[in-house]
């Protein structure tokens, strides 16, 4: 039986609604705050014994038959170490970081700030845990960063090919007319404030889906071109192998959008002239499979936090690619967004559901 020392610092604490619970001198719980939970919405369970993501259903911890704590991933964990600091140091720890906890079918991501206080006597010690949920701050900050950012880029653009045409009396550039130029950057601003206003509107819940038939195929041949004229593109060979050649019933924009990020990701994290491969096939559930293959491994550190709002391997605060493919594909698509490092490979992946039958097709053409 897990023993902890009920006194008044406890019974106080319990209506903290940051304060998570106390953890014994083995790291794990004795007491937990309902209050946290329901915050959180995390189910309250019996926290007697259990490890930290155990008890938040950590992806992490879900996904490991031991649980928390035993997981490859584990040994990047912002609150274990934190734990495991506290206790070495036998001083209060604070740091920020973010897990990606279990939602019912789905997933929700957690940017916080965790505080832990040893409580040391000459009989034991044993540590409070506290966690101040910042995902709103995080996530608006990191969205205005964001889109200050691109939007500044594309207008700085603007302005320059303006100066060429005003100052120097130039029409043209490398064969494409300033004119042409100027209208695409345009466009450029034009899809990116469409691309927030999409994002905040689903992470609410409310981005509207439009289901209708799409040419899986003309796709991700547009894709390619797409990635050709991506700032980051080092002249890697897109390599498209397809094996679906009916129409698929999705919205084709969201899908786009999974997409393009997963291609943007391998491009970014690829040598110059090597292969990335575009994979389509339908598996022998009647699924639409689509990979993002290329070459190279994710570094477990970084590995650990996929998918997470915050994560991004280009500096703080720089990018949602990885969460939004899985808020997209997951809670909109309805398919299951996934991947894998190893073997020198990276692979992306989009299960999406089994194509209809063939009279509900028709009805769409």
């Amino acid at each position: 039986m897990i023993k902890v020392k009920d006194s008044s610092d406890i019974t106080s604490s319990m209506k903290n609604p940051f304060f998570m619970g106390v953890l014994n001198s083995d790291l794990r719980f004795g007491r937990a705050n309902p209050l946290f939970f329901d915050g959180l919405g995390i189910p309250f369970l019996n926290p007697e014994g259990k490890r930290p993501g155990d008890l938040i259903q950590c992806t992490n911890a879900v996904q490991s038959p031991e649980g928390c704590g035993t997981s490859v991933y584990c040994t990047f964990c912002p609150i274990n170490n934190s734990l495991e600091l506290a206790k070495k140091e036998k001083k209060p720890i604070s740091r920020t970081a973010n897990l990606l906890l279990k939602s019912g079918e789905g997933t929700t991501p957690l940017d916080f700030t965790i505080f832990i206080y040893p409580d040391i006597t000459e009989d034991e010690t044993q540590y409070y845990c506290y966690i101040h949920d910042d995902s709103e701050k995080n996530k608006r900050e990191m969205l205005e960063q964001l889109f200050f950012h691109d939007v500044l880029n594309s207008l700085s653009s603007l302005s320059g090919l303006m100066t060429l045409r005003e100052e120097l009396g130039q029409s043209t550039l490398n064969g494409t007319t300033l004119t042409d130029m100027a209208k695409n950057e345009i466009n450029h601003i034009t899809e990116m404030v469409i691309d927030q206003r999409d994002f905040r509107n689903a992470e609410r819940g409310d981005l509207a889906i439009e289901y209708h038939l799409v040419d899986l195929n003309h796709l991700l041949q547009d894709l390619i071109e797409i990635a050709k004229k991506l700032t980051s593109y080092k002249n890697q060979s897109i390599h498209l192998v397809t094996m679906i050649a009916q129409d698929i019933i999705t919205d084709g924009t969201i899908l786009k959008r999974i997409l393009t990020n997963m291609v943007k990701n391998s491009i970014e994290a690829t040598e110059p002239e090597t292969t990335i491969t575009l994979r389509a096939l339908i598996t022998n559930k009647k699924e639409i499979l689509i990979e993002v293959e290329n070459d190279g491994e994710i570094p477990p550190s970084v590995a650990s936090q996929i998918f997470h709002r915050s994560c991004s391997t280009k500096g703080s605060r720089r990018g949602y690619g990885t969460y939004s493919m899985k808020l997209y594909g997951e809670d909109y698509l309805k398919g299951r967004i996934e991947f894998s490092s190893k073997d020198g490979k990276t692979v992306f992946s989009l299960l999406l559901p089994p194509l209809p039958g063939e009279s509900i097709s028709k009805k769409l053409h």
